[in-house]
């Protein structure tokens, strides 16, 4: 089945809709991190060997927290990322580039 050809607002559609699906996942899943970010924050702490933090302002203890909840939920989002975004429209391109056909590769052929 051939997609059809899209608009260029179809285009900025589809692009909201990825965009607002991956903030929304990278909130749901910072927001379970920070409730685990003590635990989480003990975990990260067991190589240094004791080694304690010291917050020298006043949200500094929670900005450490906060920094740690949020890469955790950018790393969790990335999976999806490359499964919804990446994958599934390389499995249903029918044109996929290939670079020993296209014409910016015929230098390699000569």
């Amino acid at each position: 089945m051939l997609e059809k050809e899209m608009s260029f607002w179809d285009h900025l559609d589809e692009l909201r809709k990825r965009i607002l699906i991956s903030l929304a996942t990278i909130l749901i899943i910072t927001s379970v991190a920070l409730i685990y970010a003590d635990t989480i924050l003990k975990v990260l702490l067991i190589p240094a060997g004791g080694m304690r933090l010291n917050p020298f302002g006043l949200m500094d203890g929670f900005m450490i927290k906060f920094r740690i909840a949020q890469y955790i939920g950018i790393a969790a989002a990335f999976p999806l990322w490359i499964k919804k975004f990446y994958i599934k429209r390389r499995l249903t391109c029918h044109s996929q580039f290939n670079p020993f056909t296209s014409s910016s590769s015929s230098w390699l052929r000569s």
